[in-house]
This record gives structure tokens, C-alpha cells and sequence, in this order.
């Protein structure tokens, strides 16, 4: 790692312009850039907003509606949210060194999780990282959430899961599939 950015801005609008323009001028180097986000819902590049949430609970609720240059699917954040994005030149991506890197920082915090898919991270059975990438010419970035200590109840009300996502696991709701890292462990803070 060159360099760590540490946001101090929690403006989510502005974090996702941040990263875009620490993408824009990617080195040879790999940096990670860490921020926060105060409660938005974040959306892949070709996603309906509202088809992925309930919009009318947005804006009663002071929820900003943010779109992403990446693709993937919906997220909601908030102060309980860590996000992280490694950025360098395309030549130089190393996808599984960034997952290697996280799940050697969470085993040392006594966290076991397992890779599931493309791009989640799993702890007992239950999503608490989603990952996505985007390249812009030959820059790069690899970035994700870890949901440290998520309000799952907003998450639960704000996000509608896609019907064929209900049919292939269930009548599960949203909140029943995914974990806060302080469920397992609870001295961990997003600090």
C-alpha cells in the first residue's frame, strides 16, 4: 500500500466524487481510500432506484439516493458502514490480494469469512461485504462495504430485494441475510 486516504467528510455525494477522482488519477501504485457515509442508499451504475427502494421511506427518512460509477447491486449505509477502495492502474489489479488483505485484517480481529460469489464476504452464513469494480481507461478500482454496526432495521424498510432474489432463497427478508461484524464481535467499532 502507497498511501491510506481517511475521509473526514461524511457527505456520500461527496465520498463517491472523491473516489472517482482519486480513480482518475490512479498510479502504479495501489492506495485505499476508507470513508463513511451518513445514511444514504447507494445504487449500481444500471439500477432503478426504484425498483431497488422504497423511495417514499427515502425521503421521509432524510436518505440520500446516490448512483455509483460501478455496477452491482443496492446499499444502504450509514455511520455503522465502512466503506474501502483500492485503487491503481488496471494493469496492476490484484482482486484477490484486496480480498486476502481483508480477510487477513478481520481474522485479526477473530472474524472467519468466506468469500461467496463474486463479490460477498460471508460470516456464519450471512452477508456483511459486498464488492464491485470499475475500471476508466486503464485506472482501477476495487471497492466494498463491511457493515460494522448497521442499523438493520432502516436497511430492512428502505431496500426491496428483487422478486427472483426472494424466489431463489426464500422468503427470507433482507435483514435475516446479512450481519453486523459487532453482532460477532463486540468490541469492533468502524473506528
Amino acid at each position: 500500500m502507497n498511501k491510506i486516504y481517511l475521509a473526514k467528510e461524511t457527505d456520500p455525494y461527496y465520498n463517491v466524487a472523491t473516489e472517482y477522482q482519486l480513480m482518475r488519477e490512479a498510479t502504479n501504485d495501489t492506495n485505499l481510500f476508507l470513508w463513511q457515509n451518513s445514511p444514504a442508499v447507494i445504487f449500481g451504475r444500471n439500477q432503478s432506484i426504484f425498483a431497488e427502494a422504497d423511495t417514499e421511506f427515502l425521503k421521509k427518512n432524510n436518505i440520500s439516493p446516490v448512483r455509483r460509477f460501478s455496477g452491482g447491486g443496492a446499499v444502504f449505509q450509514d455511520l455503522g458502514n465502512l466503506n474501502f477502495t483500492f485503487i491503481t492502474k488496471e494493469k496492476n489489479a490484484n482482486p484477490q490480494k484486496y480480498l486476502l488483505t481483508l480477510e487477513k485484517a478481520l481474522s485479526d480481529l477473530n472474524i472467519k469469512c468466506e468469500f461467496s460469489g463474486r463479490n460477498d464476504l460471508l460470516c456464519n452464513g450471512k452477508k456483511f461485504s459486498g464488492h464491485a469494480y470499475y475500471t476508466d481507461d486503464d485506472n482501477y478500482l476495487y471497492h466494498g462495504t463491511i457493515m460494522v454496526d448497521v442499523n438493520l432495521d432502516i436497511l430492512s424498510k428502505v431496500l426491496k430485494p428483487s422478486f427472483l432474489k426472494l424466489k431463489s432463497k426464500g422468503i427470507d427478508s433482507v435483514k435475516s441475510r446479512v450481519i453486523n461484524l459487532s453482532q460477532i464481535n463486540k468490541d469492533i467499532t468502524t473506528e
